[in-house]
């Protein structure tokens, strides 16, 4: 039986969140931390940590990057998930960097925007999913988990049409809401074996959403979430990869993703009934992947990094150059500029010892 949640239109932000407006970063492991940008394919390195502030001057050169995410109708803006610095996003390129002040230091999950309002933004952290309708000015509670111990690990909008919200829980559960965050009912008819880790909509048909679980693979809805299929039977040749990191679509071409488990870089082309290895400089499961990307425009050019190396390739996985990271940090999150291929935005993280 599903669940249905209603919560009324607008809440404080300030009383749901607490005192935010105070920026706290983690000062943990060196200053060489928060995000970097190359534009020139990872060529060279400049570190871009300002964070405007009207007190004075401020740098987040110490924070954990989680996620990026690109507002695909303006290329300069970025917004970024941080592990104890809220959520930051950038209008000019990552030469500046804003914090909305109502979310404060919070570990922020996931981030969404929807893509016919640029000011409409999603968010969660913890167990609140919340949201904006004027440019992360004021925010408003959309949704609480009632359950103990259970948290919201990735949002996502339906582009096409974008009353449609999805949420991904630590339970395995997929909610979703058709009215833009007012009521939410679990989609899953059961939950998945593991938590679902990263929802990702197909972007060439909005009611295609695959969602990726800590160690129970991928599962593909085809219908908005009514029913889900269990991908495993395409990767069971491959030891680790149902033991998933991440889930990058190919935007150059339709059914086209690339699977990051334990087992290394998975390739599909027809959607995720079938599987192939792409060829790494190190062997099967070897070295862990934090981050991949692709151009957008073109899925031959892919990165990805490791703990201390970045991985550049110009013909899908064939070949590989190699470069070390421009930071002690792992290299946890990479996004290829929408307009400007040329450009590569690197989050750093401080594992914690």
């Amino acid at each position: 039986m599903k669940k249905l949640f209603k919560f009324a239109p607008l809440l404080a932000a300030v009383a749901l969140l607490g005192q935010g407006c105070i920026i706290q970063f983690n000062n943990a492991g060196g200053t060489d931390g928060g995000v970097w940008r190359s534009s020139d394919k990872g060529a060279n390195w400049a570190q871009k940590t300002a964070v405007l502030s009207v007190g004075g001057s401020r740098t987040m050169n110490t924070s954990n990057i989680l996620s990026f995410v690109s507002d695909s109708t303006d290329p300069l803006t970025v917004y970024v998930a941080t592990d104890a610095s809220g959520l930051l996003y950038t209008v000019d390129g990552g030469e500046s960097w804003s914090q909305p002040k109502d979310l404060g230091s919070a570990k922020i999950s996931g981030i969404a925007l929807d893509r016919k309002d640029k000011c409409t933004v999603y968010a969660v952290t913890g167990g609140l999913a919340v949201k904006t309708t004027d440019c992360t000015r004021t925010w408003s509670k959309i949704y609480e988990e009632s359950r103990t111990g259970v948290t919201f690990t990735s949002i996502v909008v339906d582009y096409f049409n974008d009353n449609n919200v999805y949420l991904a829980t630590t339970k395995g559960d997929v909610i979703k809401s058709t009215d833009g965050g007012v009521s939410w009912a679990t989609v899953t008819l059961k939950p998945f074996n593991s938590p679902a880790n990263k929802l990702v909509i197909d972007p060439f048909d909005s009611r295609i959403i695959y969602a990726g679980t800590k160690s129970d693979g991928v599962w593909k809805t085809t219908d908005g979430g009514a029913n889900w299929v269990d991908l495993s039977t395409g990767l069971a040749q491959f030891d680790g990869a149902k033991d998933f990191y991440d889930l990058v679509p190919d935007t150059s071409k339709q059914n086209g993703f690339v699977l990051v488990c334990r087992y290394g870089l998975l390739r599909t082309a027809d959607g995720g009934a079938t599987w192939a290895k792409i060829p790494l400089v190190t062997g099967p499961g070897q070295a862990r992947i934090y981050a991949m990307a692709m151009n957008p425009k073109n899925g031959q050019e892919m990165y990805y990094s490791t703990a201390t190396v970045f991985y550049k390739s110009n013909n899908g996985g064939a070949n590989w150059t190699t470069k070390r990271l421009p930071t002690t940090r792992i290299g946890s999150a990479l996004l290829v500029g929408g307009n400007d291929p040329n450009t590569i935005y690197l989050g750093t993280l401080q594992v914690k010892q």
